[in-house]
Protein backbone atom coordinates (compact mmCIF):
# COMPACT_ATOMS: atom_id res chain seq x y z
CA UNK A 1 0.00 0.00 0.00
CA UNK A 2 3.08 2.06 0.90
CA UNK A 3 4.47 1.53 -2.54
CA UNK A 4 1.05 2.78 -4.57
CA UNK A 5 0.91 5.80 -2.42
CA UNK A 6 3.90 6.29 -3.56
CA UNK A 7 3.25 5.65 -6.78
CA UNK A 8 0.28 7.66 -6.96
CA UNK A 9 2.52 11.09 -6.01
CA UNK A 10 5.30 9.98 -8.29
CA UNK A 11 7.34 9.22 -5.62
CA UNK A 12 9.18 6.93 -7.75
CA UNK A 13 12.03 5.94 -5.74
CA UNK A 14 10.44 5.57 -2.40
CA UNK A 15 7.75 3.18 -4.27
CA UNK A 16 10.15 1.39 -5.96
CA UNK A 17 11.88 0.45 -2.63
CA UNK A 18 8.81 -0.26 -0.81
CA UNK A 19 8.07 -3.24 -3.31
CA UNK A 20 11.19 -4.78 -3.15
CA UNK A 21 11.08 -4.47 0.69
CA UNK A 22 7.68 -6.44 0.23
CA UNK A 23 8.99 -8.93 -2.55
CA UNK A 24 11.80 -9.58 -0.17
CA UNK A 25 8.83 -10.14 3.04
CA UNK A 26 6.92 -12.40 0.29
CA UNK A 27 10.03 -14.82 -0.31
CA UNK A 28 11.39 -14.99 3.15
CA UNK A 29 8.09 -15.53 4.80
CA UNK A 30 6.95 -17.85 1.71
CA UNK A 31 3.49 -15.64 1.91
CA UNK A 32 1.04 -16.76 -1.13
CA UNK A 33 -0.69 -14.03 -2.56
CA UNK A 34 -4.29 -14.03 -3.72
CA UNK A 35 -4.69 -13.42 -7.27
CA UNK A 36 -5.73 -9.71 -6.79
CA UNK A 37 -2.57 -9.14 -4.47
CA UNK A 38 -0.46 -10.60 -7.43
CA UNK A 39 -1.75 -8.35 -10.04
CA UNK A 40 -1.68 -5.32 -7.45
CA UNK A 41 2.14 -5.99 -6.72
CA UNK A 42 2.99 -7.01 -9.99
CA UNK A 43 1.80 -4.01 -11.63
CA UNK A 44 2.97 -1.54 -8.94
CA UNK A 45 6.67 -2.90 -9.09
CA UNK A 46 6.37 -2.73 -12.66
CA UNK A 47 5.61 1.23 -12.63
CA UNK A 48 7.93 2.41 -10.35
CA UNK A 49 10.71 0.28 -12.14
CA UNK A 50 9.68 2.06 -15.68
CA UNK A 51 10.10 5.32 -13.76
CA UNK A 52 13.82 4.42 -12.57
CA UNK A 53 14.34 3.42 -15.66
CA UNK A 54 14.39 -0.43 -15.31
CA UNK A 55 13.07 -1.70 -18.49
CA UNK A 56 13.81 -5.73 -17.88
CA UNK A 57 11.92 -5.47 -14.29
CA UNK A 58 9.10 -3.31 -15.95
CA UNK A 59 8.77 -5.59 -18.89
CA UNK A 60 8.57 -8.61 -16.77
CA UNK A 61 6.07 -6.99 -14.33
CA UNK A 62 3.48 -6.02 -16.75
CA UNK A 63 3.87 -9.10 -18.48
CA UNK A 64 3.36 -10.96 -15.33
CA UNK A 65 -0.03 -9.13 -15.16
CA UNK A 66 -0.85 -10.18 -18.14
CA UNK A 67 -0.43 -13.74 -17.87
CA UNK A 68 -2.38 -13.68 -14.14
CA UNK A 69 -4.80 -11.81 -16.18
CA UNK A 70 -5.66 -13.84 -19.15
CA UNK A 71 -5.26 -17.05 -17.04
CA UNK A 72 -7.92 -15.79 -14.80
CA UNK A 73 -10.31 -13.78 -17.53
CA UNK A 74 -9.69 -10.69 -15.50
CA UNK A 75 -9.88 -8.35 -18.83
CA UNK A 76 -9.61 -5.09 -16.89
CA UNK A 77 -6.48 -5.50 -15.34
CA UNK A 78 -4.70 -6.90 -18.70
CA UNK A 79 -5.97 -4.07 -20.50
CA UNK A 80 -4.52 -1.42 -18.12
CA UNK A 81 -1.07 -3.62 -18.53
CA UNK A 82 -0.98 -4.05 -21.92
CA UNK A 83 -1.63 -0.13 -22.56
CA UNK A 84 1.20 0.67 -20.03
CA UNK A 85 3.81 -1.98 -21.68
CA UNK A 86 3.00 -0.05 -25.31
CA UNK A 87 5.06 3.00 -23.51
CA UNK A 88 7.93 0.74 -23.15
CA UNK A 89 7.72 -1.59 -26.35
CA UNK A 90 9.52 -0.08 -28.71
CA UNK A 91 13.08 -0.45 -26.36
CA UNK A 92 12.83 -3.96 -26.97
CA UNK A 93 15.66 -5.96 -28.58
CA UNK A 94 13.74 -8.01 -30.58
CA UNK A 95 11.48 -6.07 -33.28
CA UNK A 96 9.32 -9.34 -33.75
CA UNK A 97 8.22 -10.17 -30.09
CA UNK A 98 7.02 -6.24 -29.85
CA UNK A 99 5.06 -6.64 -33.12
CA UNK A 100 3.57 -9.76 -31.71
CA UNK A 101 3.03 -8.35 -28.91
CA UNK A 102 0.73 -5.86 -30.08
CA UNK A 103 -1.14 -8.02 -32.66
CA UNK A 104 -2.44 -9.89 -29.95
CA UNK A 105 -3.40 -6.76 -28.12
CA UNK A 106 -5.36 -5.98 -31.19
CA UNK A 107 -7.16 -9.24 -31.44
CA UNK A 108 -8.29 -9.08 -28.09
CA UNK A 109 -9.59 -5.42 -28.50
CA UNK A 110 -11.38 -6.98 -31.18
CA UNK A 111 -12.70 -9.93 -29.32
CA UNK A 112 -13.66 -7.77 -26.16
CA UNK A 113 -14.96 -4.57 -28.93
CA UNK A 114 -12.81 -2.27 -27.35
CA UNK A 115 -12.18 0.13 -29.61
CA UNK A 116 -10.17 2.77 -26.86
CA UNK A 117 -7.68 -0.74 -26.49
CA UNK A 118 -6.99 -1.12 -30.12
CA UNK A 119 -6.37 2.30 -31.20
CA UNK A 120 -3.77 2.77 -28.73
CA UNK A 121 -2.27 -0.75 -30.06
CA UNK A 122 -2.75 0.47 -34.26
CA UNK A 123 -0.91 3.73 -32.94
CA UNK A 124 1.84 1.94 -31.20
CA UNK A 125 2.64 0.11 -34.21
CA UNK A 126 2.39 3.16 -36.15
CA UNK A 127 5.17 4.14 -33.57
CA UNK A 128 7.18 1.29 -33.82
CA UNK A 129 7.13 0.68 -37.97
CA UNK A 130 8.39 4.89 -37.73
CA UNK A 131 11.29 4.54 -35.23
CA UNK A 132 12.13 0.97 -37.67
CA UNK A 133 12.77 3.09 -40.74
CA UNK A 134 9.28 4.20 -42.15
CA UNK A 135 8.17 7.28 -40.84
CA UNK A 136 5.77 7.97 -43.74
CA UNK A 137 4.09 4.32 -43.52
CA UNK A 138 4.54 4.70 -39.43
CA UNK A 139 2.71 8.42 -39.47
CA UNK A 140 -0.23 6.63 -41.77
CA UNK A 141 -1.01 3.69 -39.34
CA UNK A 142 -1.02 6.60 -36.40
CA UNK A 143 -3.53 8.55 -38.31
CA UNK A 144 -5.62 5.48 -38.71
CA UNK A 145 -5.28 4.40 -34.87
CA UNK A 146 -6.12 8.55 -34.20
CA UNK A 147 -9.69 7.80 -36.33
CA UNK A 148 -10.53 4.96 -34.21
CA UNK A 149 -9.68 6.96 -30.94
CA UNK A 150 -11.81 9.36 -32.07
CA UNK A 151 -15.11 7.77 -32.19
CA UNK A 152 -14.13 6.11 -28.45
CA UNK A 153 -14.26 9.98 -27.14
CA UNK A 154 -12.13 8.39 -24.66
CA UNK A 155 -9.66 10.53 -23.19
CA UNK A 156 -6.89 8.17 -22.79
CA UNK A 157 -6.65 6.70 -26.53
CA UNK A 158 -7.36 10.58 -27.84
CA UNK A 159 -4.17 11.67 -25.87
CA UNK A 160 -2.44 8.86 -26.87
CA UNK A 161 -3.72 9.77 -30.98
CA UNK A 162 -2.14 13.48 -30.21
CA UNK A 163 0.72 12.66 -28.82
CA UNK A 164 1.88 9.82 -31.32
CA UNK A 165 0.86 11.89 -34.15
CA UNK A 166 3.22 14.97 -32.81
CA UNK A 167 6.11 12.95 -32.87
CA UNK A 168 5.68 11.55 -36.18
CA UNK A 169 4.63 15.20 -37.73
CA UNK A 170 8.39 16.14 -36.71
CA UNK A 171 10.00 13.16 -37.58
CA UNK A 172 8.22 14.08 -41.31
CA UNK A 173 10.14 17.66 -40.67
CA UNK A 174 6.65 19.50 -39.49
CA UNK A 175 7.66 20.88 -36.16
CA UNK A 176 4.98 23.59 -36.47
CA UNK A 177 2.36 20.64 -36.73
CA UNK A 178 3.74 19.43 -33.41
CA UNK A 179 3.42 22.40 -31.30
CA UNK A 180 -0.03 22.74 -32.59
CA UNK A 181 -0.79 19.21 -31.53
CA UNK A 182 0.88 19.09 -28.07
CA UNK A 183 -0.78 22.83 -27.46
CA UNK A 184 -1.79 22.53 -23.59
CA UNK A 185 -0.93 18.98 -23.36
CA UNK A 186 1.79 19.79 -20.93
CA UNK A 187 -0.42 21.73 -18.52
CA UNK A 188 -3.14 18.93 -18.81
CA UNK A 189 -0.41 16.15 -17.52
CA UNK A 190 0.53 18.50 -14.94
CA UNK A 191 -2.35 17.88 -13.14
CA UNK A 192 -3.22 14.93 -13.41
CA UNK A 193 0.03 13.38 -12.23
CA UNK A 194 0.67 11.41 -15.28
CA UNK A 195 4.86 11.35 -15.23
CA UNK A 196 5.70 9.28 -18.28
CA UNK A 197 3.60 10.96 -20.59
CA UNK A 198 4.10 13.88 -19.04
CA UNK A 199 7.97 13.86 -19.85
CA UNK A 200 7.70 12.61 -23.20
CA UNK A 201 5.27 15.71 -24.46
CA UNK A 202 7.93 17.75 -22.93
CA UNK A 203 10.60 16.46 -25.02
CA UNK A 204 8.74 16.46 -28.31
CA UNK A 205 7.47 19.81 -27.85
CA UNK A 206 10.53 21.08 -26.23
CA UNK A 207 12.64 19.59 -29.67
CA UNK A 208 9.79 21.03 -31.88
CA UNK A 209 9.70 24.70 -30.40
CA UNK A 210 13.44 24.69 -30.87
CA UNK A 211 13.09 23.48 -34.49
CA UNK A 212 11.07 26.55 -35.71
CA UNK A 213 13.57 29.06 -33.38
CA UNK A 214 11.58 29.42 -29.95
CA UNK A 215 14.88 28.66 -28.30
CA UNK A 216 13.74 30.38 -24.87
CA UNK A 217 10.41 28.58 -25.02
CA UNK A 218 12.19 25.30 -25.66
CA UNK A 219 14.82 26.29 -22.91
CA UNK A 220 12.32 26.69 -20.41
CA UNK A 221 10.12 23.79 -20.81
CA UNK A 222 12.97 21.08 -21.06
CA UNK A 223 14.39 22.73 -17.85
CA UNK A 224 11.30 21.86 -16.30
CA UNK A 225 11.07 17.91 -17.53
CA UNK A 226 15.14 17.90 -15.77
CA UNK A 227 13.75 19.27 -12.80
CA UNK A 228 10.74 17.09 -12.46
CA UNK A 229 12.96 14.04 -13.20
CA UNK A 230 15.16 14.96 -10.61
CA UNK A 231 12.67 15.94 -7.85
CA UNK A 232 10.93 12.50 -7.89
CA UNK A 233 14.10 10.20 -8.90
CA UNK A 234 12.93 9.48 -12.38
CA UNK A 235 15.63 8.24 -14.87
CA UNK A 236 14.02 7.27 -17.88
CA UNK A 237 13.73 9.88 -20.03
CA UNK A 238 16.65 12.13 -18.05
CA UNK A 239 19.44 11.70 -21.10
CA UNK A 240 16.92 12.43 -23.43
CA UNK A 241 16.27 15.72 -21.85
CA UNK A 242 19.31 16.92 -21.58
CA UNK A 243 20.21 15.87 -24.96
CA UNK A 244 17.00 18.35 -26.71
CA UNK A 245 18.44 21.00 -23.71
CA UNK A 246 22.04 20.82 -25.55
CA UNK A 247 20.44 20.56 -28.72
CA UNK A 248 18.85 24.04 -28.05
CA UNK A 249 22.20 25.27 -26.65
CA UNK A 250 23.69 24.84 -30.01
CA UNK A 251 21.23 26.15 -32.10
CA UNK A 252 22.05 29.66 -30.58
CA UNK A 253 26.46 29.02 -31.06
CA UNK A 254 26.40 28.19 -27.28
CA UNK A 255 28.92 25.68 -27.28
CA UNK A 256 30.54 25.30 -23.74
CA UNK A 257 26.17 24.88 -22.48
CA UNK A 258 25.66 22.20 -25.80
CA UNK A 259 28.87 20.33 -24.90
CA UNK A 260 28.03 20.07 -21.34
CA UNK A 261 24.08 19.33 -21.57
CA UNK A 262 25.43 16.12 -24.45
CA UNK A 263 28.11 14.59 -22.55
CA UNK A 264 25.45 14.90 -19.12
CA UNK A 265 23.03 12.71 -21.86
CA UNK A 266 25.76 10.54 -22.79
CA UNK A 267 27.05 9.45 -19.16
CA UNK A 268 23.27 8.79 -17.72
CA UNK A 269 22.08 7.42 -21.01
CA UNK A 270 25.58 4.91 -21.22
CA UNK A 271 25.11 3.52 -17.67
CA UNK A 272 21.44 2.63 -17.73
CA UNK A 273 22.22 0.94 -21.45
CA UNK A 274 24.80 -1.06 -19.09
CA UNK A 275 22.32 -1.94 -16.48
CA UNK A 276 19.15 -2.72 -18.43
CA UNK A 277 19.55 -4.81 -20.90
CA UNK A 278 16.48 -5.12 -22.08
CA UNK A 279 16.31 -1.20 -22.27
CA UNK A 280 19.82 -1.43 -24.21
CA UNK A 281 18.18 -0.48 -27.69
CA UNK A 282 16.13 2.57 -26.57
CA UNK A 283 18.84 4.09 -24.52
CA UNK A 284 21.33 3.61 -27.52
CA UNK A 285 19.27 5.48 -29.38
CA UNK A 286 19.39 8.61 -27.04
CA UNK A 287 23.08 7.99 -26.87
CA UNK A 288 23.08 8.20 -30.78
CA UNK A 289 22.12 11.59 -30.84
CA UNK A 290 24.00 12.38 -28.08
CA UNK A 291 27.19 11.93 -29.94
CA UNK A 292 25.54 12.94 -33.38
CA UNK A 293 25.05 16.51 -31.11
CA UNK A 294 29.01 16.26 -29.78
CA UNK A 295 30.36 15.78 -33.03
CA UNK A 296 28.12 18.87 -34.70
CA UNK A 297 29.60 20.73 -31.47
CA UNK A 298 32.94 20.19 -32.50
CA UNK A 299 32.46 21.03 -36.06
CA UNK A 300 30.71 24.16 -35.18
CA UNK A 301 33.72 25.32 -32.96
CA UNK A 302 36.15 24.28 -35.92
CA UNK A 303 37.66 21.21 -34.16
CA UNK A 304 37.61 19.12 -37.45
CA UNK A 305 40.44 16.42 -36.01
CA UNK A 306 38.41 16.09 -32.82
CA UNK A 307 35.44 15.81 -34.60
CA UNK A 308 36.70 13.10 -37.00
CA UNK A 309 37.99 10.88 -34.50
CA UNK A 310 34.75 11.29 -32.30
CA UNK A 311 32.88 9.75 -35.45
CA UNK A 312 35.07 7.17 -36.38
CA UNK A 313 34.61 6.14 -32.88
CA UNK A 314 31.22 6.19 -32.83
CA UNK A 315 30.36 4.49 -35.75
CA UNK A 316 32.24 0.95 -34.39
CA UNK A 317 30.46 1.42 -31.27
CA UNK A 318 26.88 1.88 -33.63
CA UNK A 319 27.73 -1.23 -35.69
CA UNK A 320 26.14 -3.36 -32.58
CA UNK A 321 22.87 -4.38 -33.30
CA UNK A 322 21.52 -2.31 -30.52
CA UNK A 323 21.32 0.59 -32.36
CA UNK A 324 19.00 -0.24 -34.85
CA UNK A 325 16.21 2.21 -33.15
CA UNK A 326 15.26 5.00 -34.84
CA UNK A 327 19.06 4.62 -36.84
CA UNK A 328 17.09 6.15 -40.05
CA UNK A 329 17.33 9.26 -38.52
CA UNK A 330 20.21 9.93 -36.44
CA UNK A 331 22.57 8.13 -39.10
CA UNK A 332 21.39 10.27 -41.46
CA UNK A 333 22.02 13.82 -39.43
CA UNK A 334 25.34 11.90 -39.02
CA UNK A 335 25.88 11.41 -43.17
CA UNK A 336 25.37 15.31 -42.81
CA UNK A 337 28.15 16.27 -40.59
CA UNK A 338 30.44 13.36 -42.86
CA UNK A 339 29.67 15.20 -46.18
CA UNK A 340 30.39 18.65 -44.16
CA UNK A 341 34.12 17.29 -43.23
CA UNK A 342 34.32 15.39 -46.82
CA UNK A 343 34.19 18.92 -48.29
CA UNK A 344 36.39 20.20 -45.57
CA UNK A 345 38.84 17.40 -46.90
CA UNK A 346 38.09 18.71 -50.53
CA UNK A 347 36.76 15.29 -51.34
CA UNK A 348 33.96 16.87 -53.42
CA UNK A 349 33.37 13.45 -55.36
CA UNK A 350 32.44 11.43 -52.28
CA UNK A 351 30.60 13.75 -50.65
CA UNK A 352 28.52 14.58 -53.47
CA UNK A 353 28.07 10.73 -53.52
CA UNK A 354 26.68 11.11 -49.75
CA UNK A 355 24.86 13.68 -49.91
CA UNK A 356 23.06 12.04 -53.25
CA UNK A 357 22.12 9.18 -51.70
CA UNK A 358 20.82 10.78 -48.50
CA UNK A 359 19.02 13.15 -50.98
CA UNK A 360 16.81 10.25 -52.20
CA UNK A 361 16.39 9.18 -48.99
CA UNK A 362 14.65 12.20 -47.42
CA UNK A 363 12.65 12.54 -50.29
CA UNK A 364 11.47 9.00 -50.49
CA UNK A 365 10.42 9.62 -46.57
CA UNK A 366 9.24 12.78 -46.87
CA UNK A 367 11.71 14.36 -44.20
CA UNK A 368 11.71 17.62 -45.49
CA UNK A 369 13.87 19.69 -43.20
CA UNK A 370 16.51 16.83 -43.79
CA UNK A 371 16.24 17.44 -47.69
CA UNK A 372 16.99 21.45 -47.51
CA UNK A 373 19.72 20.69 -45.29
CA UNK A 374 21.29 18.60 -47.84
CA UNK A 375 20.17 20.40 -50.76
CA UNK A 376 22.20 23.40 -49.28
CA UNK A 377 25.24 20.83 -48.97
CA UNK A 378 24.68 19.96 -52.24
CA UNK A 379 24.98 23.65 -53.54
CA UNK A 380 27.85 23.16 -51.88
CA UNK A 381 29.68 21.01 -53.84
CA UNK A 382 28.73 22.81 -56.99
CA UNK A 383 29.76 25.77 -55.55
CA UNK A 384 33.79 24.33 -54.88
CA UNK A 385 33.10 23.00 -58.63
CA UNK A 386 32.49 26.58 -60.26
CA UNK A 387 28.91 24.99 -61.02
CA UNK A 388 27.74 28.46 -59.45
CA UNK A 389 24.29 28.48 -61.49
CA UNK A 390 23.33 24.90 -60.27
CA UNK A 391 24.34 26.06 -56.99
CA UNK A 392 22.16 28.55 -57.21
CA UNK A 393 19.19 26.32 -58.12
CA UNK A 394 19.08 23.90 -55.50
CA UNK A 395 20.21 26.18 -52.80
CA UNK A 396 17.08 28.05 -53.77
CA UNK A 397 15.00 24.83 -53.20
CA UNK A 398 16.47 24.27 -50.01
CA UNK A 399 15.91 27.71 -48.67
CA UNK A 400 12.18 27.68 -49.97
CA UNK A 401 11.45 24.29 -48.17
CA UNK A 402 13.38 25.74 -44.60
CA UNK A 403 11.07 28.77 -44.80
CA UNK A 404 8.29 26.57 -45.28
CA UNK A 405 9.24 24.39 -41.61
CA UNK A 406 11.13 27.67 -40.29
CA UNK A 407 14.18 26.00 -39.20
CA UNK A 408 15.77 29.69 -38.49
CA UNK A 409 19.65 28.10 -37.74
CA UNK A 410 19.13 25.84 -41.32
CA UNK A 411 17.46 29.15 -43.30
CA UNK A 412 20.43 31.61 -42.30
CA UNK A 413 22.98 28.92 -43.74
CA UNK A 414 21.27 28.43 -46.78
CA UNK A 415 21.26 31.96 -47.32
CA UNK A 416 24.84 32.20 -46.66
CA UNK A 417 25.63 29.85 -49.35
CA UNK A 418 23.76 30.88 -51.88
CA UNK A 419 25.16 34.81 -51.20
CA UNK A 420 28.42 32.73 -51.64
CA UNK A 421 27.43 31.32 -54.99
CA UNK A 422 26.44 35.01 -56.34
CA UNK A 423 30.08 36.35 -55.30
CA UNK A 424 31.60 33.64 -57.28
CA UNK A 425 29.19 34.62 -60.82
CA UNK A 426 30.04 38.23 -60.11
CA UNK A 427 26.87 39.31 -59.01
CA UNK A 428 27.28 41.72 -56.04
CA UNK A 429 23.65 42.58 -55.81
CA UNK A 430 22.53 39.23 -55.27
CA UNK A 431 25.11 38.24 -53.03
CA UNK A 432 24.08 41.37 -50.94
CA UNK A 433 20.56 40.31 -50.47
CA UNK A 434 21.20 37.08 -49.43
CA UNK A 435 23.66 38.36 -46.97
CA UNK A 436 21.17 41.09 -45.52
CA UNK A 437 18.41 38.01 -45.23
CA UNK A 438 20.41 36.13 -43.32
CA UNK A 439 21.34 38.88 -41.10
CA UNK A 440 17.39 39.69 -40.39
CA UNK A 441 17.29 36.21 -39.58
CA UNK A 442 19.58 35.66 -37.59
CA UNK A 443 18.79 39.32 -35.66
CA UNK A 444 15.02 37.97 -35.26
CA UNK A 445 16.61 34.96 -33.07
CA UNK A 446 18.45 37.11 -31.08
CA UNK A 447 15.75 39.81 -30.22
CA UNK A 448 13.77 37.01 -29.50
CA UNK A 449 16.04 35.90 -26.54
CA UNK A 450 15.31 38.03 -23.58
CA UNK A 451 18.21 36.53 -21.48
CA UNK A 452 21.23 39.11 -22.29
CA UNK A 453 23.91 36.38 -21.52
CA UNK A 454 22.43 33.99 -24.65
CA UNK A 455 21.69 36.75 -26.75
CA UNK A 456 25.43 38.45 -26.68
CA UNK A 457 26.88 35.16 -26.50
CA UNK A 458 25.05 34.14 -29.73
CA UNK A 459 25.42 37.56 -31.50
CA UNK A 460 29.56 37.20 -30.84
CA UNK A 461 29.55 33.52 -32.29
CA UNK A 462 31.85 33.83 -35.06
CA UNK A 463 29.89 32.38 -37.98
CA UNK A 464 27.07 34.87 -36.54
CA UNK A 465 29.92 37.81 -36.61
CA UNK A 466 31.20 36.85 -40.44
CA UNK A 467 27.33 36.89 -41.50
CA UNK A 468 26.66 40.25 -39.94
CA UNK A 469 30.19 41.81 -41.10
CA UNK A 470 29.04 40.98 -44.20
CA UNK A 471 25.38 42.26 -44.34
CA UNK A 472 26.81 45.36 -43.18
CA UNK A 473 29.40 45.71 -45.84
Amino acid sequence: MAGEKSNLNNAVQAAHEFFLKALEMIKRAKIELDVEAKIRFNRGLARASLQIGDIDAAADGFKKVIEISREHGMFGYERKALITLTSIIHMWPEKDEAERILKEGIAKAKENEDKALESIMLLTMGFLTAIHGQPYEGHQLVLDGGRIAKETADPIPMFVAHHMRSMTERWLGRPKKSIEITEGMVESLRKTYALTPLLLVIQTRGIALAEIGRIEDAISILKNGIDICKKVGSFFRLGALYNCLGYCYREINQHEYAWRCNLKSNEITRGQMEKYPMGRSGYAEVLAQANVNLIENLLDQQKFDAARHRMKSFEEESKSKDYYVFRHQWKTRMDYLAAQILLRQSDIGQAEALIQRNLERTRRESMKKREGSFLRLMGEVQISRNESEKAIGNLGDAILILKEEVNPRKLWQAHASLAAAHSKLGRSSEEQTQWGAAAEIILNTANDLSDRQLREGFLKAEPIRKILSMAES
